[in-house]
């Protein structure tokens, strides 16, 4: 599958460049040069909810052994997501367009 579909944008890419549609082309090249940053947040998405959850498991267990009755797990769970989420992105390549 992902061959078949770098083969297809080398493919897309060649045509363009052919066709003397450099705007196409460029715009194109931006997207592609997109994806390793949407990897790499959607990387740290699922990191900070797989570390939500194991922070929640030990933060309920702690709240059980103290008898405290408010759900503490859940609100460690939120914050250490949130924090993923608010992360700011490592670099972005391009400057944010004015429509």
């Amino acid at each position: 599958m992902a061959i078949r579909l770098a083969l297809t944008v080398v493919v897309v890419f060649a045509a363009l460049s052919l066709l003397g549609l450099q705007l196409l082309s460029q715009s194109l090249n931006q997207g592609v040069q997109l994806l390793p940053s949407l990897l790499v947040g959607a990387a740290l998405v699922l990191m900070g909810i797989v570390l939500g959850g194991f922070v929640r498991g030990k933060v309920d267990r702690l709240t059980y052994q103290l008898d405290l009755p408010v759900p503490l797990g859940t609100i460690a769970q939120v914050t250490v997501v949130s924090v993923f989420l608010s992360a700011p992105p490592l670099s972005w390549p391009y400057p944010r367009a004015s429509w």
